[in-house]
Order: structure tokens, then C-alpha cells, then sequence
């Protein structure tokens, strides 16, 4: 049995606009799904003294990938956040230098070790 014209295009505007709600939906609960969580300066920074005071190399090695990773893709809104970002860089690489055999670890490893406590602990206030 075929529709008459006015009632097929009825049906199928009221399909399609069922069909998009329920694709709105799915859309908007997978931007839910995958909003990034948002992660600061000084939680990467604590995350790196953790890691660093524990000892454990795998999880040092990790923590430092992971800063990198968090710098190269991070946005700068303001100065400040950017200034920040440069210093747990540098105090990064430090560190990389350090673990790597690279530096006399001593000296770089204190420098680099308090600039994560001063960051950790600007987070906090």
C-alpha cells in the first residue's frame, strides 16, 4: 500500500525529527562522557612529589611523562597560569636530567623539588 504524498512526508518529518532528537541526545552525553577533566598547574605539580618522594622510578617516570603531555596541551588564559606552566616545564626537565644520569642529581634535584612544593602549595590557597 503506498502513502498518499502529504501523509509520507508527515510520517517521515516526524521519523527525522525523532531521529535527530535521540541523535542530539546520544551527541550531547558523549560530550558529557568525554569533557576532560580539568587538571591545574599545582595537581600535576603534587603529583610529580608524590611520585618523586615515594621513590618508585616507574611511577617518577610516569608523573614527569605526564607534565610533559599536560604542558604541550594546555591553553594559556592568563599570564600567570602560563608562568607557572614554564616553571613546572623547567622544573620537569630538571628532573628528567636528573633521573636520566645526566646532571649531578644533588643540587638540580633540591632546586627542582622545592619549585613543585612552592607550585603544589599555590594550588591550595
Amino acid at each position: 500500500m503506498i502513502m498518499p504524498e502529504p501523509k509520507l512526508a508527515r510520517v517521515r518529518q516526524e521519523c527525522g525529527a525523532r531521529h535527530q532528537s535521540s541523535l542530539e541526545l546520544s551527541r550531547a552525553s558523549i560530550r558529557l562522557a568525554r569533557a576532560p577533566q580539568m587538571e591545574c598547574v599545582s595537581q600535576v605539580a603534587g603529583r610529580i612529589l608524590i611520585a618523586w618522594k615515594s621513590g618508585h622510578g616507574a611511577s617518577l617516570e610516569h608523573a614527569l611523562d605526564h607534565a610533559r603531555r599536560f604542558a604541550s596541551r594546555t591553553e594559556h588564559s592568563t599570564t600567570f597560569e602560563m608562568e607557572r606552566l614554564e616553571a613546572l616545564t623547567g622544573a620537569v626537565e630538571s628532573l628528567e636530567e636528573v633521573v636520566d644520569g645526566m646532571q649531578d642529581g644533588r643540587a638540580r634535584s633540591t632546586g627542582a623539588v622545592r619549585l613543585l612544593e612552592h607550585l603544589a602549595r599555590a594550588g591550595r590557597v
